[in-house]
């Protein structure tokens, strides 16, 4: 049987509706105070916030979730992308991290205190991300653990260090992906 696209594209370009909205907000907030109140998060330097579709306003109406990073900047990745002589990752501000924190660590922290917030039921942990069972309330989520990744390029033409600073998550399996093209 055909499908009729028309109206399916006639309500896909509509705006989320007021509920639509308001249950995007409550499920945000919910997620941002459950990994808030996590006494092991306190050290990580945690910043939360939207990505993917919602954030940028592309969400295809009634086939929704919402994407949130929970960025650990307590600590960075970093890369050295071209060999330049004379080029230090310490020139722009890059050190190795000493301390004993880690990724592992924060991901089970954030597991954790989502798990203490929505209950085991709710929460299914992915290669990339936790994934939050909506409610009556509220719309399903992926709650992606990332940190922040340094790349650096070589010099400009100034001869200054060239560097790019991204969000990267690091899956279970496999090579690490960026966030920025959520």
């Amino acid at each position: 049987m055909a499908r009729e696209w028309e109206p399916t594209l006639r309500t896909w370009k509509n705006p989320p509706s007021d509920t639509e909205d308001q249950k995007r907000d409550r499920t945000e907030e919910q997620i941002r105070a459950a990994l808030r109140v996590s006494q092991a998060l306190k050290t990580a330097g945690l910043q939360v916030y939207a990505k993917g579709s919602y954030k940028n306003n592309t969400n295809v109406r009634l086939d929704y979730d919402v994407d949130i990073a929970a960025e650990c900047t307590a600590f960075y990745f970093y890369d050295q992308i071209e060999a330049v002589e004379g080029l230090d990752p310490s020139m722009v501000g890059v050190e190795p991290y000493s301390g004993s924190y880690t990724k592992e660590a924060f991901k089970r922290d954030v597991e954790a205190a989502l798990v203490a917030e929505f209950g085991r039921r709710a929460v299914t942990p992915g290669k990339i991300a936790f994934r939050i069972r909506e409610s009556r309330l509220t719309l399903p989520a992926d709650v992606v653990p990332c940190f922040s990744y340094r790349l650096i390029y070589g010099r400009n033409l100034d001869g200054s260090p060239r560097t790019n600073q991204v969000t990267a998550s690091f899956p279970r399996a496999g090579p690490r992906r960026s966030l920025d093209s959520l």
